[in-house]
């Protein structure tokens, strides 16, 4: 029961003697085979070695996007990225290089609503696209397609901004 458990922990028992129903000193040893003697014998693999072998990282894949303005070709670049990327961060880069900008559209392959990339939190594996290890010998380029209408240079408060006094000046 609940108190047996509890003073088996009180006298300095492991919880793993708890779940398991017994004292370690019963519990056969892991990690090692018994050695016989010669030093050829093959060592088991620990359980921690095991276990950090299941749960490791598997290894990011990396893409180029080769991203074409539409009807500005003197406007295209290319940049390196994970295949774990999500949409907004693409869409977030595009507004660093271009500035202000509106009604954005971003399609892989073509420009076609069919390709049209418009969940944010998608990752581009989600989109399907695949790339391959940052160390391989040729990457994988993937033409991406956007589109967008720049802000307008009217803005009052755009054009407020631009004086020579800022508006939070200390004086």
């Amino acid at each position: 029961g609940y108190q047996s458990d509890f003073h088996q922990l009180s006298r300095g028992g492991s919880r793993e003697d708890i779940i398991v129903g017994g004292d370690r000193s019963s519990m056969a040893k892991k990690g090692k085979k018994k050695s016989t003697g010669s030093k050829s014998d093959v060592t088991e693999e620990s359980p921690v070695e095991a276990e950090s072998e299941k749960w490791k990282m598997p290894e990011e894949n990396y893409v180029t996007l080769d991203m074409k303005l539409m009807n500005w070709s003197f406007m295209n670049f290319q940049m390196r990225v994970p295949t774990s990327t999500y949409v907004f961060a693409i869409k977030q880069r595009l507004s660093e290089r271009h500035g202000r900008m509106r009604d954005l559209v971003v399609c892989k392959f073509a420009f076609a609503e069919i390709n049209e990339m418009t969940e944010d939190m998608r990752t581009l594996e989600e989109y399907g696209i695949s790339g391959l290890p940052e160390d391989a010998p040729e990457p994988a380029l993937v033409p991406i397609f956007y589109e967008f209408k720049p802000c307008d240079h009217d803005d009052p408060l755009l054009l407020h901004l631009t004086n020579e006094t800022p508006p939070y000046s200390a004086t």
